[in-house]
């Protein structure tokens, strides 16, 4: 037994169709949001490396067992050429954690496993993006082949200058005004 498309009254056939998409990227805690409406909010980004245009019905399940199934109300079209971003358009809060575990898997309409993800956490504005294979962070590049863009993480506050008074000097409880350089990371 094999699944295959519906051939009522004809011979069956094995399909055709072969699905080779994988994820590329995705983005679970965006600037703003998460929930927002598209194209907002979180996505997740999938790459076509096979024949298959047509990804209807092609769906994604998270860890709870949600279901985000590939039609209009996720992506601005179900074809996919080289890259197709799904928008996860407000349906589920959550579906992509920012703490703690997380895993989602891609499934072709006749329910076989294309490709899962596990990941434990993330950082806002951030998205996960496959590059060599191996999974980093980087500035999202939806639509677009993945780069290795240096990000900065690091917060700091630097001192550049304190303004002490005529005597260049303080004694504990007066007021200093200083100069500060603050970078958020």
């Amino acid at each position: 037994w094999q699944e295959c498309p519906p051939t009522p009254g004809k011979e069956n056939k094995k399909s055709l169709l072969t699905y080779n998409l994988k994820i590329n990227e995705f983005l679970p805690d965006p600037q703003g949001y998460d929930n927002a409406n598209m194209p907002d909010g979180e996505w997740i980004e999938l790459i076509n490396l096979g024949n298959t245009t047509n990804l209807e019905n092609c769906y994604i399940k998270d860890l709870a067992n949600r279901r985000i199934t590939i039609t209009q109300e996720h992506t601005y079209n179900t074809t996919i050429n080289q890259f197709l971003i799904i928008y996860l358009n407000g349906k589920y809060n959550g579906f992509l954690n920012n703490n703690g575990t997380e895993k989602f898997q891609l499934f072709d309409p006749y329910h076989n496993l294309l490709d899962e993800i596990t990941y434990s956490s993330t950082t806002e504005g951030l998205s996960w993006s496959k590059i060599n294979n191996t999974w980093i962070k980087t500035i999202p590049t939806p639509n677009q082949k993945n780069i290795h863009n240096e990000t900065n993480l690091e917060s700091k506050i630097e001192i550049e200058k304190i303004y002490l008074g005529e005597d260049e000097k303080a004694k504990f409880g007066d007021n200093l005004r200083v100069k500060i350089k603050i970078f958020k990371g």
